[in-house]
């Protein structure tokens, strides 16, 4: 992008030069015409030919417009081409800037490639595996920890709201014995649980909630 907005300044550069050089030939060239106009006029006037004598102090304000038209053509002209070049001159500038902008984020992508890798972490991931088991449970794929017969320590599982003496039976019938069996039941086991004791998702969740706060 930089590459061709100096190519633009500088064609406007040479066009303006060559129109300077055009200009000031033309200009040349219209005093030179008009030189030997006048002369050829200056010739019949010396042979006697009043009518020539008048065309020639007639073209005489002619003349001085030409070379002021001229003279105007030519400042113009240096004024363009003064114009160009200062053009030129700050697409460099712009150019050099962009270059040195370009060197600096080079600078700085090399420093970061430069920068000694973290070596991988050896710390081990947290735990994500199931809570331990109660002493003496088993577990079971669809309802987590499960006891073959009722443990020594076996919780009164109708202080969780929404279980009665019926339900406990059934969940004590499942291998449910505890509490913190219950409070460690996740999406899975809530749907498998529910499934077997015919109830609504939304109130074995319960469950599970009033389990962990009061295990």
């Amino acid at each position: 992008m930089t590459d061709l907005i100096v190519q633009n300044g500088i064609v406007l550069a040479v066009s303006a030069v060559s129109f300077f050089a055009l200009g000031c030939w033309y200009a040349g060239g219209g005093r030179r015409g008009e030189g030997a106009r006048s002369g050829d006029r200056a010739e019949r006037h010396e042979d006697g030919d009043g009518a020539a004598d008048d065309r020639l102090e007639g073209g005489a304000p002619s003349e001085a417009r030409l070379e002021l038209g001229s003279d105007d053509r030519e400042a113009e002209l240096r004024e363009q081409r003064d114009v160009a070049l200062a053009r030129v001159a700050e697409l460099e500038q712009a150019v050099a800037a962009n270059a040195q902008a370009a060197g600096g984020a080079r600078a700085a992508v090399a420093a970061v490639a430069a920068r000694p890798q973290a070596a991988p972490s050896t710390l081990s991931a947290p735990d994500a595996s199931p809570k331990a088991l109660p002493k003496g449970a088993t577990l079971d794929p669809q309802l987590g920890a499960i006891f073959a017969e009722r443990p020594a320590e076996a919780d009164d599982l109708t202080q969780v709201r929404g279980i009665g003496k019926a339900l406990s039976r059934r969940l004590n019938a499942l291998g449910v014995f505890q509490l913190q069996q219950i409070a460690a039941w996740g999406p899975e086991q809530v749907e498998a649980v529910a499934a077997r004791l015919t109830c609504k998702d939304r109130t074995v969740r319960d469950w599970v909630g009033q389990a962990n706060r009061l295990s």
